[in-house]
Parts: C-alpha cells; structure tokens; sequence
C-alpha cells in the first residue's frame, strides 16, 4: 500500500478576531418563545446556486423534524430555503414557494445521515437548482434523492425574516434540540476542496460570496454577522435559546488530507504536528492550529510559555467507531498534552514514545515550547531597509540594544547589536551584526569627464540634493567627495551613506584631446526646410553667431554658423556652411490623344537630377497610352516638387446625328452645332451655305450641313429645315346635323400650324361625350340628343407654345 505524505508550513496572525479557539455554540432545547433571528433580511432573496455550512451537534428528538436553517420564515406555507435534520436519521433541504404545505409547494433534496446524533459533525449543502444539489458530511458526499412537484423558482422576498433553529411547519413550529456553530451561507457553490479546507478553520468573513457569517460566539443575545452585510441575529434571554462552550474542531487555520496518508500542520515558531488517515477514500484527516493558550486550561499546570495549541479531526462517517490514527511531533520532547474533546475537558500529560496513537474522531494536543526556545539572529546587510523580526514566541518580552521592546524594529543600520528574548522559563540573549554590504549606484558618478589640460577635478553625486556622505574611499587611494585627476582613464569610488551602506559607481576621464565636438558637416536644405544645431546639455557660457545662448538653435537661412562654449573646463568652438536650394516641377497641363495612340508627357525642372512619375517609370519623359491624371515628382538634391499632367483620349467623331427644325413663315431659326456634338470636337466648323464658326442663320427651309475636323478626322452634321405655321389658325362650324343625308353629317374642324392637340365635346351636365387627339377624327353625334354642346381645344404650336380655343355647337337633325 502506498501512502502519500504532505507538508504544509502557515504563517497567520496569533489571535483572529480575539477568540482563541472554537469559542461558543448556539444551544436550542427543542422549546422556545424566541428565536435566533434577523427581521429586514436581503438574506430572504437568495437564490440559485447557494451554499450553506455549519457544524452540529444535535441531541435526540421525538418532534418531525431538528431545524437548522429558514431563509424565509412564513406561516402560511413552505417558503424559502429550509434545511433540517429530520425524524427519519435524513438531512433535508427544501424550497417552498409560499403555497401551502404540501407537496406541490415545495421541492426537496435528501440524505441519509445516521449516527450523528450526540455527535459534532459538518454539514454542508450546495444548491444549483431545484432538484440538482449536493449535500456534505465531515467532507463526504452524501447520496440524495428527490420529492415535491412544487414550481422551480421559490419565495424570495427583497426583504424578511431569516430565522436559525427554527421552522414552521403545518401541525407545529419545532425548535432546534442540538447546538450550531461556525454557520455560513454563501450566494455561490463552494468546491469540495473549499468545503474541506474551510470545514476545520474560521473564515476571515471578506471571502467572495460570503453572505451571512455568524460564529455563535460571546454570551450576548445578539449574534453578529462578520459577513459586510449586517444580517445579525436577535433572540431573548431564558427562551429556549442559549450559548454554550463550543467543542467542533476549529482551529485559526487548518491542513486536510483524505485517503490512505500523512498532513503536517507547522506553526509560526517551527513546531509541527503530523497526523494520519489510515482508512482511505472517503474518509479523511485534518489537523488546525490555534495561535493561543487554551480557553479551558484544567489539567495543564505551571507552562514555561505556549505557542497555542493542535487539534485533529478525522472525518468519516459518524456511524462508525473511533479510528486509531499515527501522531507525529517535531522536534522531539518527552511529553506533550492532549484531551480528546475540542475547546472543553481536563488536558492530561502524555509521554511521548516512538509512536503515539489516538483513536479518538476529536483530539487536541499542546505543546510546552520552553525546552527550545532559543535565537540565533543575523548577520543581516546594511542596505536592507526592510524590519528585523524576533521569532515569534507567544507571551514573551523583547529588548534590543536600541532600547526598542517590540518583536519588529526597523533596521538599526552598520554594527553590532543584540536581542534579549525573556520567558517564564528563561533568559536568552543573542548578538548579530549589520554589515555595511556594497551595491551599484549608477547615479553617484557622471558617465563621463573631460580634463582640459594636465588637470581636472571629479566629485560623487555633484548634485544640488547630495545624500548625507560618511566616507568616499577611491580605489587609487585618494579620498573625499572630490578629487583631482591627471591622467585619463577609468576611476572608481566607494561612496558610504551616513548609516547605510557601500555605494559604487565609475567615471571615465578623457583628455583634451579626446574631446572632438563637430556641429556636423557642411550641408544644404531645402528652402523652407531647418535643422538644429545642438552642442552637450552641460556646456556653459555658450555664444552662437546668432546671438543665442541656448544649448541648440534652428537654422533655415544659407550662411555660416559658429559657436563657442565651455565644456567640461574646456574651451570648444565649431562652424558649419548651410546652403539652400529649390527645384520646381513643371509639366504640359492638358494633353490629348485619338484611341490607338499616345502621348508623351515630359517636365522640366531646373537642377533636376531625377524624377519619378505615378505609374512608377522614372525619367524627364513617360509615353501613355491611356487617358488619367498623371503625376510627376522631380528632385533635386533632397527636394523635391510635384506637377499633374491631364490627358485625354480622343474616340473622334464619326457618326453625328441629323438635326430636325422648324422654321416659321416669314421668320429666320439660328442652327448650332453646340449640344449636338461633344464640344471637344468644335473645331474648325464650315457650313454648306458659307458661314463659317459653329453656328449660322437661315431664312428658308431645306437641308443645311455643318462640317467640322478633329485630331481624328472630321465629321458632318445635317440640319432639316421645315417651314411651318407658327401661329395656329382654328376653325369650328357652329352646328351640324348628323341626319345620314351627306351634308354637315360630322361635326369637322379645321386647323394649320398645330403640331400636337386634345380635343373635348361636353353636354350641358358636363359629361364628356366626344375626345380625340387625331386630326381628322370627327364626332358624328351618334346617340346624343339635339342641343348645345361646349367643346375646348388645348395644344401646342411648332415653335412649342401652348394654345387654347373654346367654343359651343348646336346639333341638329
């Protein structure tokens, strides 16, 4: 068989929330006229998924049901969250939504949990919805089943009554027969793993999702909720309620281990205890430390000091008999203290053999620590700044050769020094030093020097704010903060900070000679363009041909710049030409082309000495083929200038349309080749009447033809002149007798000059009885009655101008 050891070293303050260990339990009768409660609760909207834990100890019962846990205390049905231990030997846990108590209310999850009766054990409940959850005992998952057909959401006021201990039912309210303690309810799932480490240690009460946190601990009738969220509990004195010594196993921090091995629980002063699990999955081991003396002390005795105290707690099934499990202790002792209830009983001295086993679920052990207690300090570096720590030995006195009586002081900085550690058993005093350690300071040196001359000077940290110095060793044997050097090369120095430690850094020191400061080559810009002229940041005394003073100036003007200044107590002067050019671009505006040839597009620029255009050739001149917008970048030097060339392509004109016109008698019409053909092609235009230009004047009808050139071929325009009538002549007879005998049978009109019209004959009622838009369609009246009719003619004459005639015709027969 393989067994598996873990080790886990914790470092926690002593005393979490001032209680020493598992403090007090909340004790319930079975009878009660008040109970533990909190009115106004947002804890009554809980909804899916939640997690509920606690331990309890529950007495025997003879009512349905020991409650633990109602979210939503209602009378008149099953309401919120309920969770309780029934007569059965099952726990239950139940969503009511408010309708009653019977089965269509509610629905619930149980477990068959025996033997817990008399006994401390865990329970923990995790709800993900109504039929799926999980329910925990000691750490073990319990195998559940289903009942109620209720709806799957439940009664979840904003606000209401969260009771502990209690629940109503439909034949009595019961009340709690047991004790709780260490109750948590959570608006999420915990992880088994959660649930196992937390099950033997008290929450901080800032965990994420923690909802309602209450440790039943104190004697006062108000039990707080360390959650943020003030959901305490109320209950008055002498009603059924009460507080008691709490024995669950809680510890300030705890290790676990389930399965056949070994967890080792290590405490801030280095004394470990080691428990293990001998039975296998599922049953599992914790061990939990509590940073202080034992509440209940009888047995103990006259202790050099205590470093706390160790408990064990092995988690299986309540049902089962005590299991005998290994204790290990380190470092060695002949004896030990141990009691095998939790926070309760007389402790009882127990040698310590070469192997030690207890059989009991619940044991806690104590340790007297003054048979090691013992220091061993230092060194420690100067340049730390962090505090020096004494271990930490529970009700002992410090004292430092500073006079400081705290277990942390602050660094006291280069030398020797020594601790006095006082316990009820002895006196013990240790000496450390604090060595003056070396780190690098880039900042102490400058990166460079210069020495102008046979001679310069240095110094470490030549600055306005210089840190408090000691000492400055340099490693040539010179000291002091500053110094003179005449040779050049590398120095190094050791700079010691009052009560700190070694600072080193470097400098490199270059002669005169070394020093070639050039503002740059001569150059030329392009005009509009600048550059800076710059010379070091440290320089001083600077002069510039410009009249400037600064450490860099902008120059933009061709001529010549100087500059002197003094570096480093060195003299130093520079010039530098600048020169300015300029090219511009110039290329033909406008170009054109018939389809099938090209066109050569050239730019001249003066001191060219390269051009690129944008279909990517490069040269003075491209050939195109195709019509677009080119452009040209010409370059001179680092200028440049740009120029865009528009070329066309010409398809010519070969096919233009004939014209059609009317002319009015007596009249001249000007003919315009101008919105017939593109006006690209208006060129060079003849007429066949003489004119000359693209438009003429005729007075009498015929075909005119205009005739024009292009750059690919010329073109003829033919114009139809027709004479016509431009002022329209009507004529409507007055009557007509539509009677078969040949004479006047149609009512027929006459006109000329009408190039379109509509005609309409109306009755006396105004209904139309005749209309056409065809000359020569006459009305023959046929059907209608002799009398007058109204007739109105609209049209539009052969110039385009509307007209309109009215009139009335008599039938007759």
């Amino acid at each position: 068989m393989k067994t598996l050891f873990t080790t886990i070293f914790v470092c926690f303050s002593l005393l979490l929330f001032g209680q020493s260990s598992s403090g007090d339990a909340l004790v319930g009768t079975g009878t009660s006229s008040s109970y533990p409660q909190s009115t106004g609760s947002s804890l009554s909207n809980l909804n899916y998924p939640f997690t509920v834990s606690f331990w309890m100890k529950l007495n025997a019962f003879s009512s349905s049901n020991n409650p633990i846990f109602c979210s939503s205390v209602i009378s008149g049905g099953y309401s919120g969250i309920r969770i309780a231990y029934n007569s059965s030997g099952e726990i239950t846990v139940s969503t009511g939504n408010n309708n009653g108590f019977t089965s269509f209310g509610r629905r619930t999850i149980t477990a068959a949990a025996p033997g817990v009766i008399g006994k401390w054990v865990h329970v923990a409940v995790n709800m993900t919805g109504p039929t799926t959850g999980s329910i925990y005992l000691n750490g073990r998952s319990l195998t559940t089943a289903t009942s109620g057909t209720g709806p799957s959401t439940y009664h979840r006021p904003a606000t209401g009554t969260v009771g502990v201990g209690m629940m109503v039912n439909q034949q009595a309210t019961n009340y709690l027969n047991g004790q709780l303690d260490e109750m948590s309810v959570w608006s999420r799932t915990l992880t088994l793993a959660e649930i196992r480490q937390l099950m033997c240690q008290k929450l901080r009460g800032n965990e994420i999702g923690l909802e309602a946190y209450w440790r039943m601990d104190g004697t006062s009738t108000t039990i707080p909720d360390l959650s943020p969220n003030n959901n305490d509990l109320t209950y008055t004195a002498g009603s059924g309620f009460s507080k008691g010594i709490s024995a669950a196993p809680l510890g300030d921090t705890s290790v676990y281990f389930y399965g056949i091995g070994t967890v080792t629980m290590t405490s801030p002063s280095g004394v470990s205890l080691t428990v293990s699990n001998n039975t296998g999955a599922p049953d599992g081991v914790h061990a939990y430390f509590i940073g202080a003396h034992p509440d209940q002390d009888q047995g103990i005795g006259s202790l050099c000091d205590t470093i706390g105290h160790f408990g064990r707690f092995i988690a299986t099934n309540p049902a089962q008999p005590n299991i005998s499990g290994q204790v290990y202790i380190n470092p060695p002792m002949s004896s030990i203290y141990s009691r095998a209830p939790a926070n309760m009983g007389t402790w009882s001295t127990t040698a310590v053999t070469q192997t030690l086993y207890f059989s009991d679920i619940y044991r806690e052990f104590l340790f007297d620590p003054g048979q090691f207690a013992d220091l061993e300090l230092g060194p420690y570096p100067a340049c730390d700044s962090s505090m020096l720590t004494a271990p930490p030995v529970v009700g002992g006195t410090f004292l430092w050769s500073t006079g400081q009586t705290t277990r942390r002081i602050q660094n006291p900085g280069p030398g020797r020094h020594w601790l006095t550690l006082t316990t009820n058993c002895k006196t013990v005093t240790d000496t450390f030093e604090v060595f003056r350690d070396t780190v690098l300071d880039g900042n102490a040196l400058p990166d460079s020097a210069f020495m102008c001359g046979n001679i310069g000077s240095i110094s470490v940290y030549p600055y306005v704010n210089r840190p408090p110095i000691d000492t400055v060793y340099w490693t040539d044997g010179v000291s002091g903060v500053t110094r003179t050097v005449s040779q050049p090369g590398w120095y190094y120095a050791y700079t010691g900070q009052s009560n700190s430690c070694w600072y080193y850094d470097s400098i490199y020191v270059a002669s005169a000679q070394s020093q070639n400061f050039s503002l740059g080559n001569d150059t030329t810009i392009c005009i509009g363009d600048a550059i800076t002229l710059s010379i070091p940041n440290s320089a001083q005394n600077i002069t510039w041909s410009t009249g400037s003073s600064a450490n860099s100036i902008t120059a933009s003007q061709p001529g010549t710049y100087w500059v002197t200044f003094e570096w480093n107590s060195c003299s130093m002067a520079d010039s530098l030409t600048l020169t300015t050019t300029s090219i511009t671009a110039s290329v033909t505006d406008t170009s054109t082309f018939c389809t099938g040839g090209s066109v050569v597009l050239s730019v001249a620029a003066a001191g060219m000495d390269s051009a690129y255009w944008s279909n990517g050739q490069s040269g003075t001149s491209i050939t195109v083929t195709s019509g677009g917008t080119y452009w040209v970048q010409a370059f001179n030097g680092g200028c440049f200038d740009y120029d865009t060339a528009y070329v066309f392509e010409l398809t010519g004109l070969t096919n233009a349309p004939d014209v059609s016109v009317n002319l009015c008698r007596n009249e001249s019409v000007d003919l315009t080749v101008r919105g017939v053909i593109d006006d690209l092609y208006i060129n060079n235009i003849t007429w066949s009447n003489g004119d000359v230009g693209e438009s003429t004047t005729v007075t009498t009808p015929g075909i005119y033809t205009a005739t024009g050139t292009t750059p690919c071929g010329s073109y003829n325009v033919d114009f139809f002149v027709d004479e016509v009538i431009c002022e329209p002549i009507v004529y409507f007879p007055t009557a007509f007798t539509p009677n078969g005998d040949g004479l006047n049978d149609v009512f027929e009109f006459r006109f000329e000059g009408v190039a379109e019209f509509r005609l309409v004959i109306v009755d006396r009622w105004g209904n139309v009885v005749f209309e056409t838009t065809t000359n020569g369609d006459y009305w023959n009246a046929d059907g209608s009655p002799l009398g007058v009719y109204s007739y109105i003619l609209t049209g539009k004459s052969y110039i385009d101008e509307t007209f309109t005639r009215s009139g009335y015709v008599t039938l007759l027969r």
